[in-house]
């Protein structure tokens, strides 16, 4: 059985040897900026999810930060919105219209406009929003404060609940941005001028990091991956903090599911683990999840679900086989380590929540599954489950105690690949096309395929790691060699 590596290792520690020489601290890289995304002004945008506006909530102080550099301002462009994005301009928006830059609040009944033109140079924005006064309102342009026009009334709070973070497009996808973007972030604070004289950093683009109240910052292609057709683009402080996992697939609880593309697994050891979180409250209903395999209601191999009451639950053999109940309730919308383990020879059946031991004795033996593993519900139609599901796997081996700690890794998931799982299937290597092909990262012979699942159920979060975002609708092409100097 091989064990799992040394988390440790990953991140470049390691033991000294006594009495060698400690080499030099390295110097830290200089700080990058290579690449920005071009919006082609028809339907390009990208998506950032709600956690981070639910994050803020009911907020008196946030400040948003990016670059431009327009291919148009006469028209109508939208190029940032924290809003529903269905024909409404949200709790902030910014437009260029008619040859201006408008910053509209509280869904358009506040707005400030100054003259804007220039569709040949980068140029740095910033704007601060501070709800104790009107005053303290402020709104830059390369460093320069700016004399703008207010019209409407001040809001002294803006409800940012429950709604998307949108770059390159706002209102709705029919009104979209022409241009490249860059160096999005977005603040928890009023930034002050010093803060603003630092980011804008005399034109060059620089590590903003320590700046406080920093809650989200997307550097569009240097730190996106592209997995067709989406750009990945992490909340830059999920990628310089080496989360492995940043995004899941979201399954709707009425039609989703994944099909693993295994069938058969017979005589021999078994250990499953998954990251799953339920998005709404479980009602007093039998909800499966990662993995099942049934025929005609007949249960013929190992899966989990959940009872009434919310806890795991795993069967055994068929309808009439064991039937083991866990402790601990799961029905709470945070996210979950599970796995489970079973060992042929002694008929040991093992489950962890969390790296701990929910469940440990000895069953029936079981008639191994001979039916399609699904990801998501139990069949294509029969009690799935409204969750997100993340970094599944499957094993032909019993994994150890101290191997499901590892996994577990205190709430943040980490690679497996070197337990030599038969099944390892990641989103963040998924592609859509009509279906999702769900990428088999173990063995490499088991794609899953998703049905009735679309390009926006791959979601920017998962344990450990919010405020990741996917493009729509933008090809690799789209990352450019174009940036502010």
């Amino acid at each position: 059985m091989p064990t799992l590596f040394n988390p440790n290792r990953r991140k470049g520690i390691f033991m000294i040897p006594s009495g060698a020489t400690k080499s030099p601290t390295p110097t830290p890289p200089a700080f990058q900026n290579i690449y920005s995304l071009s919006f082609d002004g028809v339907d390009d945008y990208v998506d950032c999810g709600t956690e981070l506006g639910n994050s803020f909530g009911v907020t008196t102080n946030i400040s948003i930060s990016m670059w431009i550099n327009p291919s148009v301002t006469s028209g109508n462009d939208l190029f940032f919105n924290i809003g529903s994005f269905s024909n409404s301009f949200g709790q902030i928006a910014f437009q260029l219209l008619s040859n201006k830059l408008y910053v509209k609040l509280n869904n358009g009944a506040r707005s400030y406009n100054v003259a804007y033109t220039n569709t040949t140079d980068w140029q740095h924005l910033v704007f601060v929003y501070d709800g104790s006064n009107s005053a303290n309102i402020k709104m830059y342009i390369n460093n320069v404060e700016q004399s703008t026009t207010a019209a409407g009334v001040f809001p002294s709070s803006l409800d940012l609940s429950n709604l998307k973070t949108i770059i390159g497009a706002g209102y709705s996808v029919s009104y979209t941005y022409s241009g490249l973007q860059d160096e999005v972030a977005i603040f928890n604070s009023s930034l002050t001028s010093a803060n603003v004289t630092s980011i804008y950093n005399s034109g060059v683009p620089n590590d903003i990091s320590s700046i406080s109240g920093l809650s989200a910052w997307y550097r569009n292609g240097d730190n996106g991956s592209y997995k067709s057709p989406q750009w990945l683009i992490p909340n830059n402080s999920n990628v310089a903090n080496s989360r492995f996992s940043n995004y899941s697939f979201s399954y709707d609880g009425v039609d989703d599911y994944v099909d693993t593309g295994i069938s058969t697994l017979t005589g021999t050891d078994l250990s499953i683990s998954y990251w799953f979180k339920t998005t709404a409250t479980l009602s007093n209903f039998n909800y499966y999840v990662p993995f099942s395999a049934v025929s005609n209601q007949q249960f013929v191999g190992a899966y989990l679900y959940y009872h009434p009451t919310t806890k795991l639950t795993f069967r055994s053999r068929n309808s009439s086989g064991t039937l083991v109940k866990g402790t601990v309730d799961l029905s709470d919308g945070n996210w979950h380590n599970i796995v489970v383990t079973y060992d042929s020879t002694s008929y040991a059946l093992k489950m962890y929540v969390d790296g701990s031991i929910d469940y440990d004795e000895t069953i029936y033996s079981y008639a191994v599954f001979n039916q399609p593993l699904l990801l998501g519900g139990k069949s294509s139609s029969l009690n799935l489950i409204d969750c997100s599901i993340d970094e599944a796997s499957l094993f032909n081996s019993v994994l150890t105690s101290e191997n499901v700690t590892a996994i577990y890794n205190s709430g943040v998931p980490n690679d497996i690949s070197l337990l030599s799982p038969v099944g390892y299937w990641r989103s963040e290597n998924s592609t859509f096309s009509t279906n999702w092909t769900v990428t088999d990262n173990g063995s490499g012979s088991s794609d899953g395929t998703s049905a009735n699942m679309t390009i926006e159920d791959r979601v920017g979060n998962a344990s450990n790691s919010s405020n990741n975002a996917v493009s729509f609708n933008m090809t690799e092409s789209d990352r450019e060699e174009d940036t502010p100097s």
